[in-house]
This record gives structure tokens, C-alpha cells and sequence, in this order.
């Protein structure tokens, strides 16, 4: 800290809220206060793969399934330059957003280069954002790719990615970025190693172990609108549990968390404060808990209570003793995978329609509203399910527009919203074209339009 201008620097090493005493004095006398300083992530770099031997400048051809040749750390989102020919690199791990705006990201590359960017930190929710199938200018950004504008959250991670092939000649990757309140024509910076974490700092063990719930509902006592929830992943070795908890509604500031557990006494029943200072947190938020004993419980029967003893709890101003409260239960589920059978074979159920009235009120059922003997009668008499939906193709469209204005008065003055209603169920239930009024309704659940809102009592533009 610099005691003139009191600006804090430095290189935070792991993630975590720190509380720190500041003290100022003059002649006239001296005060203090704590500052809560949260280490959102330490950063630490990028992790660059390297594929040797492959001819061309294809992407396509990065054998993304192979061990690679070697694997390295990037301090920014910079390769190297010029370091060989017909290689093939991933760039991939985690940025974290400095401040919630709107984003651009720039690529610049020799030869190939695509840039992928996730809308969170799970890479299967990822999208490719800009590409390049030339060579590009080096330093100055000439020719660069760009991202469409991507909203970011501060402290948030997303998972990021560059593929490079490099032909021959050279060679160079680099992706900046503009952040907000920058203009976005152009890079300010490559992007930084302290907003990157590498891909093998996902933490270990999170995913395993077993996980425990509870809402958390006023306490007794209490007179407040709070609520909310909190959720315990104990480690599958059962030496550490995450923690993490949402709340809202509180009737006061919040002042503090405990996960408790009811058989210490009262006023000595708290197992994990993670307001504690040092409490370390993962990239996703979750509170670090290694568990030791407390009291006369030992860490094994801290564990062992989790379900059935432990409570978490809300602390605010007006409630220092807990606002909202919760027992944690334990989920059930299972972490095998058991394959489903596979479905039945519809091709060759429809060789049976006509002699099997089961298959055909299967096919009935999901390709109509609702079937009548007519309806099995016609489809067995079908000479294929194929034929069957040729002759629904056949059969004029029932027309809701046409029925509503029917009904209605005027077409541009509001009416009743059940006017469409009506006519929806009418067609439903009694239009000869079954198939069309199914699959229109489908669409009508992807492609919505709402009454609430403008279009309220206005059944002709619905």
C-alpha cells in the first residue's frame, strides 16, 4: 500500500475476501476501519497445446483428440512468434471479466485461427466468435478478426479458446480485446494473464462427492420477507465441502453465514463461517470449507451430521442471531449412468399399422390432438404412415385468422382475447388437418407471441 496516495497493488496469489485493517492518523488524531478485499481469481497464465507435423493451414486438421506434443503456459493471450512451421496450437482456459460492459474480442493470426468463447465457464456451451483463413498483419492489428459485441459480468468466468494452424512462414496468434467504456474499433490491450486461468485450474473434486440442500425460510422470531438457498458439495474424500448460499428480502444489512450444527451447545454450534478471513473460494463463488472438529464433534461426525444436524443460516443487523435458516438434506441421484433402452423401431412398426391397432394409436396420439375410431379405422386402412401424412398434406388448412374475424366485429379495434382463444380450441379439437394444427402448435412454443403485453385483446394480430 502506498501511504501517500493509499493505492493497493500487487499480485494476489490465490482467490478469497481478506479483511484489512487501514489505520490513518494526523495531528489531530486517528481512526480505522477494515477494508473487505475479495480476490475474485489469482490469474496464472493460459494453456497453450502444441500438435507438430501437420502440413497445411486447416484448422480442421488439429487433431484435437491426441495427446499433444507439448503443453505450456502463456502469460497473456499471445503465442509465440515464429518458432517453426505445419503446427497445430490450442489456446484454451478461463478469462475473467474486470468490469460488466459490452466486449470485443480481436484475432489476429498466421496462417488459420478461430476463436471460441463460451457464455459461461462450461466449455460445452461454447461458440465460435470470429476466424481467420489468412494471414494477418501482426502487431498493428491489421486485418484482424472481430467478435460480435459480448456482454460480460464483473468477476465472472468464461471459457475461452483459440485454434491456430500454422503453414509456413511467419508465424503469430494473439487475441485483444476492448473493454467497456472503450471504443471497440480496435483492441486497447491483449488480453492480460491476471484476468486468465489455465484449463487445468478447473478445481478437482467439485464434481464429486455427495451434495446437500436447504431453502432457507424466516427464523423463529423473526418478522421478514428473506429467503433463500444454500447448497454443501462434500468432496468425495469427505475432507472438504463447498459452500455456497443465495438469499434476498433481508429486513436489514446483511452481517453474516454459518453453517451451524445443533448438537454443540448454543452460541458454540457454528462448524464453518466463511466470512472468516483467509476462507478461500473457487472461480465459481463457492465457499472453501475444509473440515476439522469443532467442539467435542470430530471432523468424521461434523460429516456424518451434514443431513441430518447441520443448518445454514442468514445473519443480518436487525437478527444477529439468524434471519433465515435451513436443514440440509442430502439429494438423491446417482453418479452411473445407466443407458436408457433404445425406442421402438418406428419404421418397422409401421409395416403393422394395419394389423396392429396399438401402433396406430401410438402414431395417432402424437401425430394428431386426438383420435376416434374413424381416425384408427382410416390410418389402418392407410396403405403406410407415409400415406397417411400425404393425405393430411392433401386437406385443405384450417384457418384461425379467418374464424376470429368471423367472430369478431372489427379487426382493428381490441375484442376479447378469447375470440382467438376459442377459435385455437375449436380447430384444435375439430379441424380435419390434425397434423398441420400439431406441428403448428409446436412451432407456436419455439416462435412465441403473447398476449400480455401489447397485443392484449387484440385476437386478429395474435
Amino acid at each position: 500500500m502506498n501511504n501517500s496516495s493509499g493505492l493497493v497493488s500487487g499480485t494476489p496469489t490465490q482467490p478469497g475476501v481478506w479483511k484489512v485493517v487501514l489505520t490513518a492518523s494526523n495531528a489531530t488524531g486517528s481512526g480505522s476501519a477494515i477494508l473487505n478485499f475479495e480476490v475474485l481469481q489469482a490469474g496464472g497464465g493460459i494453456t497453450r497445446e502444441l500438435w507438430t507435423g501437420l502440413a497445411g493451414t486447416s484448422v480442421a486438421s488439429i487433431p484435437l483428440g491426441t495427446a499433444p506434443a507439448s503443453t505450456s503456459l502463456l502469460t497473456s493471450l499471445q503465442g509465440p512468434v515464429n518458432v517453426g512451421d505445419d503446427f497445430g496450437v490450442r489456446i484454451r482456459g478461463f478469462v475473467s471479466a474486470p468490469a460488466t460492459g459490452v466486449y470485443r474480442f480481436f484475432l489476429r493470426a498466421d496462417d488459420a485461427a478461430e476463436l471460441y468463447v463460451s457464455d459461461d465457464d462450461d466449455p460445452v456451451n461454447v461458440f465460435k466468435r470470429a476466424a481467420l483463413t489468412a494471414p494477418s498483419t501482426g502487431a498493428d492489428w491489421t486485418g484482424a478478426a472481430q467478435s460480435d459485441l459480448l456482454y460480460l459480468k464483473a468477476g465472472a468466468r468464461y471459457y475461452i479458446e483459440v485454434r491456430h494452424k500454422e503453414g509456413t512462414g511467419s508465424d503469430h496468434v494473439a487475441v485483444g480485446w476492448s473493454k467497456p467504456g472503450q471504443p471497440d474499433t480496435a483492441p486497447s490491450e491483449v488480453v492480460p494473464g491476471y484476468v486468465l486461468t489455465r484449463y487445468e485450474d478447473v478445481p478437482v473434486g467439485i464434481a464429486d462427492g455427495t451434495l446437500y440442500y436447504a431453502s432457507l425460510l424466516p427464523q423463529s422470531g423473526t418478522v421478514t420477507n428473506g429467503y433463500g438457498t444454500s447448497s454443501i458439495r462434500l468432496s468425495a474424500d469427505q475432507t472438504v465441502a463447498y459452500v455456497s448460499a443465495t438469499y434476498s428480502g433481508l429486513s436489514s444489512a446483511f452481517s453474516g453465514m454459518h453453517v451451524h450444527d445443533d448438537r454443540l451447545p448454543p452460541g458454540a454450534n457454528i462448524v464453518f463461517d466463511p466470512d472468516e478471513a483467509g476462507v478461500q473460494r473457487t472461480p465459481e463463488g463457492a465457499y472453501v470449507w475444509p473440515i476439522v472438529g469443532v467442539g467435542a464433534l470430530s471432523a468424521a461426525q461434523i460429516v456424518q451430521g451434514l443431513g441430518t444436524n447441520s443448518y445454514f443460516n442468514i445473519h443480518s443487523m436487525t437478527y444477529p442471531l439468524g434471519e433465515i435458516k435451513g436443514y440440509l438434506r442430502r439429494l438423491d441421484g446417482s453418479q452411473t449412468f445407466t443407458v436408457p433402452p433404445n425406442p421402438p423401431d418406428w419404421t418397422a412398426e409401421a409395416g403393422t399399422a394395419n394389423t396392429n391397432a396399438t401402433a396406430a394409436a401410438r402414431f395417432l396420439s402424437q401425430a394428431t390432438y386426438g383420435y376416434n375410431g374413424a381416425d384408427l379405422a382410416a390410418l389402418q386402412s392407410a396403405a403406410s404412415y407415409e400415406a397417411w401424412i400425404d393425405a393430411q398434406f392433401a386437406v385443405p388448412p384450417s384457418d384461425t385468422y379467418t374464424d376470429v374475424y368471423r367472430k369478431g366485429n372489427d379487426n382493428t379495434d381490441p375484442s376479447s382475447g378469447n375470440l382467438m382463444f376459442n377459435s385455437w380450441w375449436r380447430t384444435a379439437v375439430t379441424g380435419p388437418d390434425q397434423l398441420r394444427q400439431r406441428v403448428a402448435f409446436a412451432l407456436s412454443e419455439i416462435l412465441v407471441t403473447s398476449e400480455n403485453g401489447p397485443l392484449d385483446d387484440q385476437p386478429a394480430a395474435l
